[in-house]
């Protein structure tokens, strides 16, 4: 897992796809759910399961030129877990074991927007 300080984070939406995963957003500087902003992006994607509970991925590094959804950032991070573009072999092997509950999810963020 790869570590980035996230220390005062403050998620503003909670998103729970399925299988047990949680993928938390926060706007830097401030944001309200269900309103579209640019700029950068703040998460934390944990497995709630028994076995293999614990967080999975971190960062601050989702970075938009145009405005987006908090549904919509949580759909590019799990985009990056599907696609093989995390960066740890937790993060892809978290991925590949929930490919299909992950990009159904993806794909219906999207669709909403």
């Amino acid at each position: 897992m790869s570590y980035t300080d996230l220390r005062d984070f403050e998620a503003e939406a909670v998103f729970e796809p399925g299988d047990g995963i949680r993928i938390e957003i926060e706007k830097l500087g401030g944001g309200t759910p269900g309103e579209a902003y640019d700029g950068t992006w703040r998460y934390i994607v944990t497995n709630t399961h028994a076995h293999g509970a614990g967080e999975v991925m971190r960062g601050q590094d989702l970075e938009t030129g145009m405005p987006i959804t908090h549904a919509q950032a949580a759909a590019i991070v799990a985009g990056w877990l599907t696609a093989g573009e995390s960066r740890s072999d937790h993060e892809r092997a978290f991925g590949n074991a929930h490919e299909d509950t992950l990009s159904e999810f993806a794909y219906d963020m999207c669709e909403a927007a």
